[in-house]
């Protein structure tokens, strides 16, 4: 008996040693892969770096900053936004109603006035299923007309056309309004992988948990045919397309220079064209696309109660001059709509190479076009990711 009790007070310590062993080993795995994903965040932003973390929850008001212009050939700036649809309510307003080019009377104008009236977006320069546009005097019958029109074409309900005063009954034949809404929805050949939530840097200031879409080296080859490598220099300097299903392209360019969308878009057909390396996404190449989403309200404010003089002698005002822009964005496509709405009233006389990472992980652009249209039909420039995401982290970097 005493020799069995032996026995089992060994076994017992035996299964206590080899229990308090798993333990250890469990816990020392644990700590270090704690302390390798820590070192990993920190390499991939900078070895050097010291990071702060602040978590920055976007709210519906940081899409305020994202700034909307109404030509391609008007300052960029951080965040900006274009799309054709205020230009085409104001080529009608001028050709239909002033009959010349707008001229403020005061004389006070903005700049970008001039980059309108050379009318640098015109009906020719996109096809006709992508928009819907109407004018007329100003009345609830052509309210009513303008509801049906976007409800029978693109299965839409008006986000503007409720702004202003009521719309009468059509008896004041000097109001005008003039309308134009553009819809797109456009999907990829092939749905990108969905990647792991990486970060987003611009001027120094560092985002984290941005979610993002792309390829990897072991992604499907369909997915790596439908895009087109336009040109490559280095990770932080090139553009590529990716073919849509209609047979549009979304462009994507991370580098270019250019205080224009205009001179952006120049410099990448440019560089497209003076480019000699490889279209095809290689077996290592990979890219990275963030996921975006914005819906944005502009009011021309700056346009609004000048006198304008048309060329038969009337003296116009603008009541109101507004456009809206709406875009999201993942890995199986997208959808783009834009309104423009001109309320006018006649005064009174009043007033081998190493492989390619095309990563759009910091400021970058976006240009969608038709593929038989030389302009594009929308553009967008993303330097600060959480207007364009929620629950992104802002990391603080001490240089």
């Amino acid at each position: 008996m005493k020799k069995d009790g032996k026995i089992i007070a060994i076994v017992v310590i035996v299964t206590l040693i080899v229990v308090l062993a798993l333990l250890s080993c469990i816990i020392f795995l644990q700590m270090t892969k704690k302390d390798d994903s820590k070192e990993n965040k920190v390499s991939t932003l900078n070895e050097t770096n010291t990071i702060k973390n602040e978590v920055v929850t976007p709210t519906d008001s940081d899409s305020e900053d994202i700034e909307i212009i109404p030509t391609m050939e008007d300052e960029v700036v951080a965040d900006t936004a274009w799309c054709p649809t205020f230009q085409l309510v104001w080529n009608d307003m001028k050709n239909e109603l002033v009959e010349q080019d707008v001229e403020f009377i005061d004389g006070d104008e903005p700049k970008y006035l001039e980059n309108l009236n050379d009318e640098l977006f015109t009906e020719e320069d996109i096809s006709d299923e992508y928009y819907y546009k109407k004018w007329g005097v100003k009345s609830n019958k052509l309210k009513e007309e303008i509801l049906k029109g976007v409800k029978d074409k693109f299965d839409e309900d008006s986000d503007i056309i409720d702004e202003g005063d009521n719309w009468g009954d059509g008896k004041d034949e000097s109001a005008h309004v003039f309308y134009a809404m553009l819809k797109k929805v456009f999907e990829y050949e092939e749905p990108f992988d969905i990647l792991d939530e990486g970060v987003f840097e611009h001027e120094g200031k560092w985002f984290e948990n941005v979610k993002y879409f792309g390829i990897e080296e072991n992604t499907n080859e369909k997915v790596k045919e439908q895009v087109t490598i336009l040109y490559y220099e280095d990770n932080d300097n090139f553009a590529f397309s990716v073919a849509t299903k209609d047979g549009d392209e979304v462009i994507f360019a991370k580098g270019v220079k250019g205080k224009t969308f205009a001179k952006i878009y120049e410099e990448i057909e440019k560089s497209a064209d003076e480019y000699t390396g490889s279209e095809k996404m290689e077996e290592k190449d990979t890219l990275k696309i963030p996921n975006l989403k914005f819906n944005m309200l502009k009011e021309y404010k700056e346009l609004e109660k000048k006198e304008i003089a048309c060329k038969n002698g009337d003296e116009i005002i603008i009541e109101k001059a507004l456009q809206t822009i709406k875009l999201e964005m993942d890995n199986k496509g997208g959808k783009i709509k834009s309104e423009a709405i001109i309320m006018t009233k006649e005064t009174a006389m009043e007033e081998e190479e190493p492989p390619k990472k095309m990563n759009l992980d910091g400021e970058f652009v976006v240009f969608v076009k038709e593929e038989d249209k030389d302009l594009p039909y929308f553009a967008l420039k993303v330097s600060d990711i959480s207007k364009f995401q929620e629950g992104i982290e802002k990391l603080l970097i001490e240089e």
